[in-house]
């Protein structure tokens, strides 16, 4: 039996009927899936923003941070951030880009790299640029509190807000 595509009448509001009722169906089934697209509200790991300001406690690299953070951005475990830092004895500022994944919803690891500025990435080498792994842990409520660690920085601390179903 050949069937040629042209021979079929199939008009477009047939069409988007059929593809609604799949979709309205393959969202109901998807609700209660680890990973659903469907429903941010039943979600286990819902898409939250933070914002933390904190400092780099290390005497040659003194100074303080700013972060911005997008969790669960992904598949609802993986998100972005981005830190601004400024050292004080050197007036340099590092730009941090890089992803973070949950853990839990109260725990988060993060790691990024600076790759814009004069030291960054881009304009240097991989070795030479400052790179960051970290924690963020919500202790309470929406409160945030992260702690980084750079071999050429040390450690850094920030605490902040984290808002959700925006």
């Amino acid at each position: 039996m050949n069937i040629k595509i042209h021979d079929l009448k199939i008009n477009l509001k047939t069409i988007l009927i059929l593809l609604g009722i799949v979709l309205s169906y393959n969202g109901y089934a998807q609700k209660d899936l680890p990973f659903s697209f469907w429903s941010k509200q039943d979600s286990e790991y819902p898409t939250n923003i933070e914002f933390t300001i904190g400092f780099i406690p290390k005497t040659s690299y003194q100074g303080p941070k700013c972060n911005l953070t997008i969790n669960n951005l992904v598949l609802e475990r993986f998100g972005i951030y981005y830190s601004a830092e400024y050292f004080m004895n050197s007036s340099a500022f590092r730009n941090i880009i890089g992803g973070t994944t949950s853990v839990s919803k109260r725990i988060y690891l993060f790691g990024g790299m600076d790759l814009f500025t004069k030291h960054g990435y881009f304009n240097q080498d991989f070795k030479s640029s400052r790179k960051e792994i970290g924690i963020g842990i919500i202790p309470y409520k929406n409160s945030v509190i992260r702690v980084g660690y750079s071999f050429s920085v040390g450690f850094s601390f920030s605490v902040g807000l984290q808002f959700q179903n925006f």
